[in-house]
């Protein structure tokens, strides 16, 4: 049945245009998370608490700007990933399990970066020069938010990492794909396994640098599910 419903969603389309489409989404998507991660905006060499909370509330519109391109990235990304699980075999449970998770972690994540782009730097302007005990009550709030972000960013990232093994398993399982793509699953297994690792078993405090490092991980797997949906028709034997 999950072999059939492979074969199903493929033919139900008269050219592999949208297959096509969703791989250049999820490529091109990628590539402009590292480009928005890269001109995240940081406090630097901060001299009070004063300062870095006027540094923050300094960046206000550079914030707003990175964090919204990113929600939008990644939205694309998640629908690159639906055309995937219709590949897979949508009613396949390991398929469905992986659309469930990475939409959770994508919900995760939105809130993180709602949070971090949004009310973070909106919080700061209302505060911006206030006088030292007002400050240092913001700075503490600011704190408790950025504990709340890390929750929120490592726990979309599990959730992610939870939908590549599932669909690694989903596409390693399903003998109708050609060798070729069945050995892609490996990357997903390792893209999942590895963030997920990282994130449970070592203090990392996530920024813009350790992002970076974690989702060119998850990168790789990105990459191998645009090459599976750029040659769909070839991949299903």
């Amino acid at each position: 049945m999950s072999n059939q419903s492979s074969l199903s969603s493929l033919s139900s389309l008269s050219s592999p245009a949208p297959y096509r489409r969703a791989a250049i989404v999820i490529a091109g998507s990628t590539l402009l998370v590292f480009l928005a991660l890269a001109i995240h905006p940081q406090v630097s060499n901060p001299h009070s608490v004063s300062d870095i909370v006027n540094q923050v509330a300094s960046h206000a519109m550079h914030d707003e700007f990175v964090h919204g391109f990113i929600i939008l990235l990644l939205a694309a990304i998640a629908g690159g990933f639906s055309i995937f699980s219709d590949v897979l075999g949508a009613e396949r449970d390991s398929v469905r399990f992986g659309k469930t998770a990475y939409l959770v972690g994508y919900g995760a994540m939105t809130a993180a970066m709602l949070f971090d782009g949004f009310v973070t730097p909106i919080f700061a302007q209302l505060y911006a020069n206030a006088n030292p005990v007002d400050t240092q009550t913001v700075f503490l709030i600011l704190s408790a938010i950025g504990v709340f972000i890390q929750v929120l960013t490592k726990a979309g990232i599990i959730a992610m990492s939870a939908a590549f093994i599932a669909w690694a398993y989903a596409l390693h399982s399903n003998a109708k794909f050609s060798a070729w793509a069945a050995k892609l699953a490996w990357i997903g297994y390792a893209a999942g396994v590895i963030s997920i690792g990282v994130i449970l078993f070592f203090s990392v405090i996530l920024g813009p640098h350790s992002l970076i490092a974690i989702f060119a991980v998850h990168a790789i797997w990105n990459f191998s599910v645009a090459a599976i949906l750029m040659h769909a028709t070839k991949a299903i034997e």
